[in-house]
């Protein structure tokens, strides 16, 4: 993936400073913003050092800053750095937070501090070699620790590129797992099964332990919306929309969740893992 960072430091030159609405605006990142805190609920505690790679502007772990005995936040891109920092709202206490720019492999291999709770969101299918990554987190994670990611899910691009007529490229994504067209994002994207994706985490000593699909039906209604188009709220086509209204989202968010448990997992929007580290 030459060139990959200075790929990804265009796309996101404009669309950096509105991810944090667009979360909050979209159903299907509105649901899955929801889901993932609750997931990550659990294994915040007082005495938690959390690690978020790349982390983009914070938002996965923005909340617990407060509630943890620090949190450190990595991104390559300096916008997402800028960003995070200005939107933290954790209380002023000396060493709690910290902003570092950096690749999330190169800081994982370097750092020698150990956490608790490593946390990435929505940034795993930007990475080529996700082994070497794992194995950089494993040798980072406290012995008792906790890694806990996502991955978007390969069935719902395909769908979503063949009802937008992208057929070759859907072919392309369910057969080699790759976004040819760089429809999603822009920039090189990858697809892996929760299979490939535990083999992986076995490899690098990480036991997965937590395996969630989530999002089964509320990513579909991106297709009324193309990720280059809801750079703004205003541009959220109504059959979207409508789900601004918090009534209407929470019956979304019921009818999302019955599925949990009686789909395939690698039929969600997103698939969740948590590894712990072998010992």
């Amino acid at each position: 993936m030459a060139g990959q960072p200075q790929l990804l430091e265009r796309v996101y030159e404009d669309r950096a400073s509105l991810l944090d609405q667009i979360n909050g605006v979209s159903p299907w990142h509105r649901l899955h913003r929801l889901r993932i805190g609750q997931i990550l609920a659990p294994f915040v505690r007082p005495t938690c050092r959390v690690l978020d790679l790349a982390s983009g502007t914070g938002m996965a772990t923005r909340a617990f800053a407060g509630q943890v005995a620090s949190l450190v936040q990595v991104d390559l891109l300096p916008k997402m750095i800028d960003l995070a920092r200005a939107a933290s709202t954790a209380p002023p206490k000396e060493g709690q937070v910290e902003f570092v720019r950096d690749d999330a492999v190169h800081f994982a291999e370097t750092t020698p501090r150990k956490f608790d709770l490593v946390v990435m969101h929505q940034a795993l299918n930007f990475f080529e070699d996700p082994e070497r990554l794992f194995a950089a987190i494993s040798r980072i994670m406290a012995d008792d620790g906790m890694f806990i990611f996502d991955i978007d899910g390969r069935l719902r691009w395909c769908v979503i590129e063949a009802l937008n007529g992208h057929i070759e490229n859907a072919l392309t994504i369910a057969r080699d797992g790759f976004d040819r067209d760089r429809n999603i994002v822009g920039a090189e994207y990858r697809f892996w099964d929760g299979d490939e994706i535990e083999a992986l985490l076995r490899r690098a000593r990480l036991l997965p332990s937590i395996l969630q699909g989530i999002g089964y039906v509320a990513p579909y209604l991106h297709v009324f919306n193309s990720s280059a188009e809801f750079l703004s709220p205003a541009n959220l086509d109504p059959r979207a929309a409508r789900y601004l209204d918090d009534r209407e989202f929470e019956k979304l968010v019921e009818l999302d969740r019955h599925f949990e448990g009686c789909l395939e997992k690698d039929a969600a929007g997103w698939l969740v893992f948590g590894a712990r580290k072998l010992a």
